[in-house]
């Protein structure tokens, strides 16, 4: 750092004596180093030259402020706009944080016109958790989203709403809408897209019961007629094949009954000869 190497160096007093021996605030230097980097990353290239010189001499009393501008050179218009950046800065706080600014949309058109050199300050000086929270959110919640409105604007078109005056306020509601945390998927912004612009979504058709073609039918038919016939074929055979087992089992109990006559038969005879014999 500049300052710290000319400390060492020990030219401070070749810029001021009472610089010299208070020292530069160079915590507050960092600090505000630090806001400057975060402000580049939010898509800012603030010129910081107010903030910046009061965190140099941050150690001096007012009195001792005024001599050390008006020593180097600085008019009294541009003398008491840094005497006063303070001051203003800290009352720009106070409304942010107040009730006008509950609503986040409120809080981010307040912020859109706020002087960044002061949103700089506050973000390295302040303690005040409710306005650093907002700032915040601003710098780098609230912008891209505001970023993101030309897609809802496209997406309401597509529904069929023409651009104007009402289309430009339904794109602003559904902005005020997103800061609260609605409306973040394409679908949910679909239905808000709807419900305030009064587009219905268009019916669903239903699909009509398609009857099957002549040909169709016609095959089908045969498809039919060919099973049948198939069924009846294979219940005929069946039935012939049972026919046909029953009757083999008749021709061979005939053929049972035939070898066994003559046996008898023949019992019989010899039976009748020893009879006679006696």
């Amino acid at each position: 750092m500049v300052f710290k190497a000319w400390e060492e160096a020990e030219l401070l007093e070749v810029i001021n004596a009472v610089l010299a021996k208070k020292h530069p605030d160079y915590e507050a230097i960092n600090r505000l180093m630090k806001v400057r980097e975060d402000l580049f990353t939010a898509g800012f290239r603030p010129r910081l030259a107010t903030p910046m010189l009061l965190a140099i001499l941050g150690r001096l009393k007012d009195r001792e402020l005024s001599n050390v501008l008006s020593k180097a050179g600085f008019r009294a218009g541009e003398m008491d706009t840094i005497l006063t950046f303070e001051e203003r800065a800290l009352a720009a706080q106070k409304e942010l944080v107040g009730k006008k600014m509950q609503a986040p949309v409120d809080a981010y058109r307040f912020l859109e016109k706020f002087p960044l050199e002061q949103m700089a300050y506050l973000l390295a000086e302040s303690n005040n958790s409710g306005a650093l929270s907002k700032i915040r959110a601003y710098l780098h919640k609230w912008r891209p989203i505001r970023n993101g409105m030309p897609q809802v604007a496209n997406e309401l078109e597509a529904l069929g709403m023409p651009r104007g005056a009402k289309f430009d306020q339904i794109v602003e509601q559904v902005f005020a809408m997103q800061l609260t945390g609605r409306g973040k998927t394409p679908e949910e912004r679909e239905k808000i897209l709807r419900k305030l612009s009064g587009i219905k979504e268009q019916p669903k058709k239903k699909e009509k019961e398609k009857k099957p073609s002549r040909s169709a039918a016609k095959a089908h038919a045969h498809a039919a007629a060919a099973v049948s016939a198939a069924a009846h074929q294979k219940h005929a055979a069946a039935k012939a094949e049972a026919k046909h087992a029953a009757k083999s089992k008749a021709v061979t109990a005939r053929a049972a009954g035939r070898s066994a006559a003559p046996k008898a038969h023949a019992g019989h005879a010899g039976g009748a000869k020893k009879k006679h014999r006696r």
